[in-house]
């Protein structure tokens, strides 16, 4: 069945609300009315839907993205927000969004990629895609003493705000293995939804660190700076618990450097890839931040 596509619509009103609409439904608690009114939605994230019965019922985007792929930089296009509303899930609508993207793009980018929830599983390898396997990277001996020296930032404060987009727009990449350029608008979306009470700055080195602690363990999902920081000198000004008995790091190590004794899989968002990729075996993490 064929189906009118309403594509690349950021500044259309009806159809913005309808997708906001749509997300609502299908995706409860992450807010994008928010990361568009304060300006985040880029140039380079571009819904694809379809409209029935008077408003957008499924939905494909995409985010045009230059990354890394052991050490290269290359075209790439990562999904995201594929959502059908219940009321016309098995009509197809995905697969027809789906194909009609991937034949859009696929002769102009090296790289398709996209995270799943582990419900689809099997609707992704009907398009070509492989799954891959992240890994996060944890440390467990030889954990910093803390000398806790770090600067909480709110984000609904103007100031703090400002801080965290110069500091974006000017961050060094935090990995080369599997990683990507100029994401601030992806970060942004994470820091309004995901991690607002966790970021930390640090005067001295002009450092924001996206952080939490969780019995006993450290997650660090991102180290937002200028230049590659000394993860030595950066890291115990971001603890507080004298009894930390692990860090979890949700970058690949390959730039930072850091410290680590062991990795182990994470399947919590699936991961699918579709054209030039890492060898078979790499451990990697793509930035937890850039996620779409």
């Amino acid at each position: 069945m064929q189906h009118n596509v309403i594509q690349n619509y950021r500044d259309d009103e009806k159809y913005r609300n309808q997708l906001f609409d749509l997300i609502d439904v299908v995706f409860p608690g992450f807010d994008f009315r928010k990361w568009y009114n304060l300006g985040y939605w880029p140039d380079e994230y571009v819904p694809f839907s379809i409209e029935l019965d008077g408003k957008i019922v499924s939905n494909v985007s995409i985010t045009k993205m230059k990354v890394y792929v052991n050490g290269k930089a290359i075209n790439a296009i990562q999904f995201g927000t594929v959502a059908t509303h219940p009321d016309y899930r098995k009509r197809n609508l995905s697969r027809y969004l789906m194909e009609y993207v991937i034949n859009k793009y696929e002769n102009d980018t090296d790289l398709m990629f996209l995270f799943a929830n582990d419900s689809v599983t099997e609707f992704y390898p009907k398009f070509g895609f492989e799954r891959k396997h992240e890994s996060v990277f944890k440390l467990t001996n030889e954990i910093p003493e803390p000398v806790f020296n770090s600067r909480k930032l709110n984000i609904d404060d103007i100031k703090d705000r400002e801080l965290i987009v110069k500091t974006l727009a000017e961050r060094c990449a935090i990995t080369k293995l599997f990683g990507a350029e100029d994401y601030s608008s992806i970060t942004m979306w994470h820091l309004l939804n995901l991690y607002p009470e966790n970021m930390y700055y640090l005067d001295e080195e002009e450092v924001i660190i996206i952080a939490y602690e969780n019995e006993n363990e450290l997650h660090i999902h991102d180290i937002i700076s200028n230049d590659i920081v000394d993860i030595n000198s950066v890291l115990p000004k971001v603890i507080n618990n004298k009894e930390l008995k692990a860090i979890y790091y949700y970058f690949s190590p390959d730039e930072l450097n850091y410290p680590y004794n062991s990795t182990f899989i994470t399947d919590d968002s699936p991961f699918f890839t579709k054209g030039k990729f890492l060898p078979e075996g790499t451990k990697f993490k793509f930035p937890s931040t850039a996620q779409t």
